[in-house]
C-alpha cells in the first residue's frame, strides 16, 4: 500500500468493478486518488468518506484531511496515531493548527515531533514558526540557531523566521526604551546565516525599509539625527516594490517632511481598486483606527502590523 498511486484512468475502470463486489475499502482509495489525480475532488471526496474509520492505513487519512476539511483534525490525529514518526504528518497536523490559529497546540504537537525526529529541519522550522507565532520569539532564535536546513529551490523560510523574531524583540526593546539593545537585534536581523538553507542575495535584492527605518527611530530617540536623516533616507532610496513596506516607505517621507509624497506613494500603489491591505495602508497613515483583519502574516506583514503600535 505504502508507495502505490494509481493515475492511469483505465485502472478507474477496474477499481470501480471492484468496489462493487466487495466492502473493502481499498478499491475505494485507489479509485479516490485516480479521480484526485484527474481534478474531480468531489468524487475523491465521496470516495474517501466511504473508505470509513476502520483502515489502519495512515496515508488515507492524511489524504483525506486534504480534502474534506470538516474532518481534516481528526484524520490527521489519526494518521499520526498510526505512523508517529513519519514527518509529514506531523507537518500536516501542526500547519492544521497554525491555520487554526491554535499557536499553543502546534507549538505542543511541534514538540513532540522535535523529540522523535531530532534535528529534521522540516519540523525544526515548524516548530520555530510555532514559537515565534506564540510571541517567544528568543525561543524561536534559538531553535533556529542549532538547525541546519538542507538548501533547496525556494528555501527562504529559515531566514524568513529568523529576521522576524529578531525585528520583533527589536520592537520590543524599543517599547521599553532600550534602545542600543534595539540596535544590535536590527543588526542581526540583517544577517544571512549560512545553516538556514539560504545565501545572502544581492544588496539591491534586499528590502531593508523595516530595518532602516526602525534605525532611525533608535537614533531619533538617542538625539541622533543625523543618524537618524541617514536612516529616513536609506528608507526612501529603495525601489518602492508592491506591498506593505510602502506604508514604512511613506512613513519616513514622512519623516523628511514629505507627507504629501508620502500619501502620493500609497496612493500610487493602490491604485483606483485598492487591495484590502493596501486600503488598510491608506488608513493607518492618515492617522485612522484601521483594525488588522486580514489573518496572520500577510506578505510578510506582522512586523509592520506591529510597527504601527508605535508610529501611531
Amino acid at each position: 500500500m505504502e508507495g502505490v498511486f494509481p493515475f492511469r484512468p483505465e485502472s478507474a475502470e477496474v477499481f470501480a468493478w471492484a468496489t462493487g463486489v466487495t466492502g473493502n475499502w481499498k478499491p475505494k482509495y485507489f479509485l479516490g486518488l485516480i479521480y484526485w489525480s484527474r481534478n474531480q475532488p468531489d468524487k475523491a471526496r465521496e470516495l474517501f468518506a466511504a473508505c470509513g474509520n476502520r483502515p489502519e492505513f495512515a496515508a488515507l487519512y492524511a489524504a483525506r484531511a486534504e480534502l474534506i476539511k470538516e474532518t481534516s483534525l481528526k484524520d490527521l490525529l489519526r494518521a499520526s496515531e498510526l505512523n508517529p514518526t513519519q514527518w509529514r504528518y506531523g507537518k500536516m497536523l501542526i500547519q492544521h493548527y497554525i491555520g487554526e490559529k491554535k499557536y499553543a497546540d502546534a507549538l505542543r504537537v511541534a514538540q513532540e515531533y522535535d523529540k522523535r525526529l531530532p534535528n529534521d529541519f522540516r519540523i525544526r522550522l515548524l516548530l520555530a514558526k510555532a514559537y515565534l507565532l506564540s510571541g517567544n520569539y528568543a525561543a524561536c532564535n534559538d531553535v533556529l540557531s542549532k538547525t541546519s536546513v538542507l538548501p533547496y529551490e525556494g528555501s527562504t523560510e529559515g531566514h524568513a523566521l529568523y529576521r522576524e523574531a529578531w525585528l520583533m524583540q527589536a520592537i520590543g526593546k524599543i517599547k521599553t526604551k532600550k534602545y542600543a539593545d534595539a540596535l544590535t537585534m536590527i543588526a542581526n536581523a540583517r544577517l544571512y546565516p549560512v545553516n538556514l538553507g539560504v545565501g545572502k542575495p544581492y544588496d539591491e535584492n534586499i528590502d531593508s525599509r523595516v530595518e532602516s527605518y526602525m534605525e532611525g527611530m533608535c537614533h531619533e530617540a538617542l538625539k541622533k539625527p543625523d543618524k537618524a536623516a541617514a536612516a529616513w533616507a536609506a528608507v526612501t532610496t529603495q525601489t518602492a516594490v508592491p506591498g506593505i513596506n510602502n506604508l514604512v516607505s511613506a512613513w519616513a517621507l514622512r519623516k523628511q517632511g514629505k507627507s504629501a509624497e508620502g500619501e502620493a506613494l500609497l496612493k500610487a500603489w493602490a491604485g483606483p481598486t485598492p487591495t484590502p491591505i493596501a486600503s488598510w495602508c491608506l488608513d493607518v497613515y492618515a492617522g485612522k483606527a484601521a483594525a488588522w483583519e486580514f489573518g496572520p502574516d500577510p506578505d510578510g506583514s506582522r512586523v509592520v502590523e506591529e510597527l504601527v503600535t508605535l508610529v501611531r
